[in-house]
C-alpha cells in the first residue's frame, strides 16, 4: 500500500461536462495536467433524491437508505405530516476517517459538508465558508476557527440569504466576493499545511457550489433569465471561479509535490429546469390529493403555507428576502429551524391524500400516504407497489403541449434502488425532468392542460447526477475516462477507494467498492 500522504480536494458541484471542456481548451491548466496523467472518470451521485444526499454518501461510503439524509433543508419526517431540518450528527453511519486516529494517521478536514467536529488527530474546521451549514461553526483544536476569522476574516457570503440579483453591479459584487473567498480559502489551507504534517487531508471549495447555483443563466443564452448586457458586464463568473479553484490546486500541489492528489466533485450542475412545481396540481387532477379550495377572506386557514413545497418562495415574495434575512439574524438558529419547518407544513392536505408532493431539490418527490407508516395512512401496504407504478406511468405521459415531447426523463422508485434502515425517510417516487427546456406548461390525456409560471426558484443552476473523480499519485494508473470504456464511479465508492489506497480496512457496512481498475498493476495497491 502507498505511504504517500493523500490530499483530497472537493470542488463542489463542478460539472464534469464543463470541467472536461475547459480542461481540453486549456482554461484549467493545473487540473488538465492532472487529468492527463491520472485516473479519471465521472462519478454518479444520488442527487435525484437531493443534493443533500451526496456528501453523506461520499463521507460514509453508503447509499442514501443507510445514511438517511434526503432533502435536509425541509426533510419529511416519517410518522408525522411535518418537515424538519436535518443536522450532521443525524447521518446514519460514521465518516470513513473516524478510524484514522487509532491507526496513527493525522488528518486535516476543512468545510466538509455534513460533517461534525470529530476527535481526529490533526485539524478540522467546520463552517468557515460552507454553502449550507448542518453543524455549528467549530474547530479542532477548539479556538482555531476564531483565530482564522481574526487573521483572514469571515466568508463574505456567511449568513447571506440567497437571492437573484437584478443589476450588473450586484452580480459583479457577488462574483468578486466569491473570488476573494476562494483565494482566502487557499491561504487558510496553505497556512495549516505549512504548520502541520498530515497523512490525509480533505478540503472542500464550496465557492464552486455557489457559482453553479447563482451564475448559470449569465452565460447561457438559452436560459429565460439570460441577459446579454449582464453577461457583457459581468463576464463568465463560473469560469473565473473554476479558474481560481484551478490555481488553488496548483498551489497545493506545489507545496506537496510528492503527495497523492484526489480532485473530485460531489455532483454536476446544469440549468435549473424542472416541473416540480407542477407535481401537486398533477396529483390533485389525478385524484390522489384533494382539489385546492379557492382562498377567500372567510377561509381562516387561507394564510397557512398548506405544506406547499414552494411555501418559502411565496413567503419570500410576500415579506421580502432581505427582510427574512434580517429577521433570521435576530432569532436563535435552533428555534428558527424548528418552528419555521413546523409552520411551513401547517394547513397541508397530506393526511387527506393518497399521495402528495414533498419538498425537494430539482426533482419531483412524491410520498405515498401509507397505512402503518403515516399517522392517517390511506393506502394499504399490499397496494403500494401497484400505486407507485401507476403514478409513475401517469407522470411519464406528461408532454409539452407545443412540441408533444415527453417532459419526464425518468421515474425512480427509491425502494427498488436504495436500501437500509432509513428508507422510511426517503420519498416513494422521484420524478426526473428533462433539462433541455424551461417548463411552463404540460398536459396528458388524464390531466388536461396545466399552465404555470417558470419554476419559482432564485437559483438558475441546479445539481445534476454526475460529478467526477480524479486521482494522481504513486499506485494509480493513467485512465482517460473519455477514451476508455469503464464503469462509472459512484459517490459511495469514494470512501472505500481512499481506505484501500491508504491501507485501511473497509467496513462491512459500506456499499461502495474500491475502484480496482484505477490501481496500477505492480501490486502496490492490489
Amino acid at each position: 500500500m502507498s505511504q504517500n500522504k493523500v490530499i483530497a480536494i472537493g470542488l463542489e458541484m463542478m460539472s464534469p461536462v464543463v470541467f472536461e471542456k475547459w480542461c481540453d481548451e486549456g482554461l484549467l491548466p493545473n487540473l488538465a495536467a492532472l487529468k492527463k496523467k491520472g485516473a479519471y472518470r465521472r462519478m454518479m451521485s444520488p442527487a435525484e433524491i437531493s443534493s443533500s444526499s451526496t456528501w453523506p454518501s461520499i463521507n460514509c461510503g453508503v447509499n442514501t437508505g443507510k445514511h438517511g439524509m434526503a432533502f435536509i433543508h425541509r426533510q419529511f419526517v416519517s410518522g408525522t405530516y411535518e418537515t424538519t431540518r436535518k443536522r450532521a450528527n443525524e447521518v446514519g453511519k460514521p465518516a470513513f476517517w473516524e478510524g484514522f486516529k487509532a491507526a496513527g494517521k493525522r488528518v486535516f478536514l476543512m468545510d466538509v459538508p455534513d460533517a461534525i467536529v470529530y476527535d481526529v488527530d490533526g485539524v478540522e474546521i467546520v463552517g468557515w465558508g460552507l454553502e449550507y451549514k448542518t453543524w455549528k461553526v467549530d474547530s479542532n483544536p477548539a479556538g482555531l476557527i476564531q483565530s482564522i476569522f481574526k487573521e483572514f476574516g469571515t466568508h463574505p457570503l456567511d449568513g447571506w440569504y440567497q437571492t437573484k440579483e437584478s443589476t450588473a453591479e450586484a452580480w459583479l459584487d457577488l462574483k468578486e466576493k466569491l473570488l476573494w473567498a476562494t483565494r482566502t480559502r487557499t491561504k487558510i489551507i496553505k497556512k495549516i499545511m505549512t504548520e502541520n504534517q498530515f497523512d490525509f487531508s480533505l478540503v472542500v471549495y464550496g465557492e464552486a457550489h455557489y457559482a453553479g447555483h447563482l451564475f448559470w443563466a449569465i452565460n447561457d443564452p438559452a436560459h429565460p433569465d439570460y441577459d446579454a448586457e449582464i453577461e457583457k458586464a459581468v463576464g463568465n463568473p463560473i469560469l473565473e471561479i473554476y479558474q481560481e479553484c484551478d490555481r488553488a490546486v496548483g498551489e497545493i500541489i506545489a507545496m506537496n509535490p510528492d503527495a497523492t492528489i484526489i480532485v473530485f466533485s460531489n455532483s454536476g450542475v446544469g440549468p435549473n429546469y424542472s416541473g416540480r412545481h407542477f407535481v401537486g396540481e398533477i396529483l390533485s387532477r389525478l385524484g390522489y390529493r384533494p382539489k385546492k379550495e379557492v382562498s377567500t377572506k372567510q377561509n381562516k386557514k387561507s394564510w397557512l403555507p398548506a405544506g406547499d413545497v414552494f411555501a418559502i418562495q411565496k413567503i419570500e415574495n410576500l415579506v421580502g428576502q432581505r427582510n427574512i434575512e434580517k429577521i433570521k439574524s435576530l432569532i436563535p438558529e435552533k428555534f428558527w429551524d424548528k418552528w419555521t419547518r413546523k409552520f411551513l407544513a401547517m394547513g397541508s392536505d397530506w393526511k387527506d391524500s393518497l399521495a402528495f408532493d414533498i419538498p425537494g431539490d430539482n426533482t419531483g418527490l412524491i410520498r405515498i400516504n401509507l397505512k402503518g407508516r403515516e399517522p392517517k395512512g390511506k393506502v394499504n401496504p399490499e397496494e403500494y407497489d401497484v400505486l407507485c407504478e401507476k403514478i409513475g406511468k401517469q407522470f411519464s405521459e406528461m408532454t409539452d403541449p407545443v412540441t408533444g415531447t415527453r417532459l419526464v426523463s425518468e421515474v425512480v422508485f427509491p425502494h427498488k434502488k436504495y436500501f437500509g434502515d432509513y428508507m422510511q425517510d426517503l420519498p416513494d417516487i422521484v420524478i426526473k425532468w428533462v433539462d433541455s427546456q424551461d417548463i411552463t406548461s404540460m398536459q396528458s390525456p388524464e390531466t388536461g392542460l396545466i399552465e404555470m409560471p417558470t419554476l419559482p426558484d432564485a437559483r438558475t443552476g441546479a445539481h445534476k447526477d454526475c460529478g467526477f473523480f480524479l486521482a494522481v499519485g504513486d499506485g494509480f494508473r493513467q485512465i482517460d475516462g473519455e477514451k476508455e470504456t469503464l464503469r462509472l464511479a459512484e459517490n459511495h465508492d469514494f470512501a472505500p477507494t481512499v481506505l484501500k489506497y491508504m491501507g485501511m480496512p473497509i467496513p462491512e457496512y459500506m456499499d461502495g467498492s474500491p475502484l480496482e481498475d484505477i490501481f496500477d498493476n505492480n501490486g502496490r495497491n492490489a
